[in-house]
């Protein structure tokens, strides 16, 4: 037997709602007279009403006498609603509570719902109409509207997603995944629910059970959200290239998915595929997917490639009205050493009447950078004002350029007097501890980094200086111990992360901690040469001879200063993968810089050998 249409219930509601409004006419239902309590309906009905249509009973007014009723059965009143009344009513009930965003009442009506059986049984569709209401409204009272759906539909998977969906949003992971491996043992490999678990798996910080999820699903099976999740598993565990592979596959699924494509583009500048990165970024700038984000990573990808004709083209596409635009894309053209078009950027922005003074911070810094101009570049400082809003930073600035122009007391002259303005700035004590450590003055700037640490024992950055003065110093394990300390508050450091790590690697103990340290302090921060040759040596101690290589190679290519200790770092692998000659020029390079008994001894080593 066919399900009956729920316009059934609709027309079966409409005829109790219109049979009331006649009760209510006639005094009420279940009317009570001198015998007592009557049947349901009164009896004149049954035997034909006398009513005046102009008045009271006894005017003058025509009576009108309807033929007679012919003689029906009369159900007698019940005391209880029968359960199709009350999942009629619940259904209406539950219609009205959404229209009248009342969560509560539709709560309770799916409860009531919940119940119906057979043909009784509300279609899932409708669990599922329902079931968005809630969700869109991003309410926690989805979960007991959807565990109501589910009792009355326990294997409808769409309703079994939507549930698990529900309690991942609120924090409940692990019902979740509760709910769906009990699927999965009366239901093996449903793809559909075996992709849920997985981004569920994901967003609960559990990668690498979200990846052997994600596998478990067949070749055929998998869809494009599959590979974009898959591929996001991937990349949080550091594994660029094998995430770039499953997140081409999952835009060949899907080519508009926008997220895809961003993800492409972000794995492809981590990996240095440079002109896939401005494809995909090209194709997200037809979307309207943060256009101007999009044109500054243009620019940026185009300067990389020293293509400053086709980053200034990019430039032109973006939001010209917009100012910050302005500030961020002349602060590119600035990192990459094109002072001329950063200038002409920068110019644009403090012509207009309503400048912001952040531009003359900007042009302040370019001004020294491009012509190592201080008095200059000071006097674009002087157009911000002492007591507004970026006077600390007015400050902050002028001390910097004041260092690097080698105007050492100055600069402190302007720190103390900043320290004494803004009391409340570490910023100010930071600097001073950097300047006071460039004079050679280490034991006054531990002393000074220390107080600041003992002020604002939350602010990092200045727990990270203290740690860098210490090892400098020679005070080594005190250093290792506040970078643990720092790793302990936000294990997102990642210079604390590299600091640990690199020790543990360079002093051959715990590497497997280090390698795990120093892969998430790449995942931070890629791309850092310092980070990679940390990395390259920890892989080395481990006797992961290709991955060394392949890291301390990427390292070499990065680091535009030639740091002696990579190139030793460079030379040590390639000998221990028998790359003799390579072995030696590295040494050579390491020696130009840092001319060591143990550096001449490793290249003497190496000078009769072919």
């Amino acid at each position: 037997m066919h399900r009956p249409a729920y316009s059934t219930l609709f027309l079966a509601a409409f005829l109790c709602l219109f049979q009331l409004g006649l009760l209510s006419a006639c005094g009420g239902c279940a009317r009570h007279d001198e015998e007592g309590p009557g049947p349901a309906v009164h009896s004149s009905a049954r035997e034909g009403l006398s009513t005046s249509v102009h008045g009271s009973a006894g005017s003058s007014a025509q009576v009108l006498n309807p033929p007679p009723v012919p003689e029906t059965d009369v159900r007698t009143e019940e005391a209880h609603l029968s359960q199709e009344a009350q999942i009629t009513s619940a259904y209406l009930i539950l219609l009205q509570a959404m229209s009248h965003a009342d969560e509560d009442a539709a709560v309770k009506a799916a409860e009531i719902l919940a119940t119906g059986t057979g043909e009784l049984a509300l279609p899932v569709e409708h669990w599922i109409e329902g079931a968005l209401w809630f969700m869109e409204r991003k309410s926690v009272n989805a979960i007991p509207y959807l565990r109501a759906a589910r009792q009355a539909q326990p294997e409808d998977v769409h309703l079994l997603l939507l549930y698990s969906e529900a309690l991942s949003d609120h924090n409940f992971a692990k019902e979740a995944l509760a709910a769906l491996n009990a699927y999965l043992t009366r239901h093996k490999d449903n793809p559909e629910v075996l992709m849920q678990k997985g981004i569920i798996l994901f967003k609960d910080n559990k990668p690498q059970e979200a990846i052997a999820t994600f596998e478990s699903i067949g070749r055929f099976e998998r869809t494009g959200f599959v590979e974009y999740y898959h591929a996001r598993a991937l990349m949080t565990l550091g594994q660029d290239a094998k995430a770039l592979q499953h997140v081409r596959a999952a835009i060949k699924l899907l080519p508009d998915f926008g997220e895809a494509l961003a993800l492409q583009a972000f794995l492809c500048e981590r990996t240095g595929e440079l002109k896939e990165a401005r494809s995909a970024y090209e194709k997200l700038l037809k979307t309207p997917y943060a256009p101007k984000d999009i044109v500054l990573r243009l620019i940026n990808i185009s300067l990389k490639l020293n293509q400053p004709t086709k980053a200034l083209d990019y430039y032109q596409q973006g939001p010209g009205e917009d100012t910050g635009f302005k500030l961020m894309a002349a602060s590119l053209f600035t990192e990459f050493r094109h002072y001329l078009q950063a200038e002409r950027i920068l110019k644009s922005v403090a012509a207009s009447p309503d400048a912001p003074a952040e531009v003359y911070l900007f042009l302040a810094d370019l001004t020294y950078e491009q012509r190592r101009d201080l008095a200059s570049a000071l006097k674009w400082l002087d157009h911000i004002p002492n007591n507004g809003d970026y006077a600390q930073r007015k400050l902050l600035l002028t001390a910097q350029l004041q260092t690097q122009a080698g105007s050492m007391e100055a600069a402190l002259a302007t720190i103390r007097s900043g320290k004494d303005r803004f009391p409340a700035s570490p910023d100010f004590v930071n600097l001073e501890a950097r300047i006071l450590s460039r004079q050679n003055q280490r034991e006054e700037a531990i002393k000074t980094a220390q107080e600041g640490v003992a002020r604002w024992p939350d602010n990092m950055e200045l727990a990270f200086l203290l740690g860098t003065l210490l090892a400098e110093n020679g005070q080594t394990q005190q250093a290792f111990a506040i970078m643990e300390g720092i790793i302990a508050k936000d294990n997102s450091n990642y210079l604390a992360l590299n600091y640990v790590g690199y020790t543990l690697a360079n002093e051959n103990r715990d590497v497997p901690r280090a390698l795990t340290l120093l892969t998430r302090a790449n995942a931070l921060a890629p791309n850092q040469f310092y980070i990679l040759d940390s990395l390259a040596w920890a892989h080395y101690r481990a006797g992961n001879l290709d991955e060394a290589w392949k890291y301390i190679r990427k390292a070499v290519q990065l680091d535009s200063d030639a740091d002696p200790e990579i190139w030793e770092h460079y030379g040590d692998i390639a000998l221990s993968r028998g790359l003799h000659s390579e072995a030696r020029e590295a040494y050579r390079k390491a020696l130009l810089k840092n001319s060591t008994e143990q550096l001449k001894k490793k290249l003497e080593a190496l000078s009769g050998d072919r």
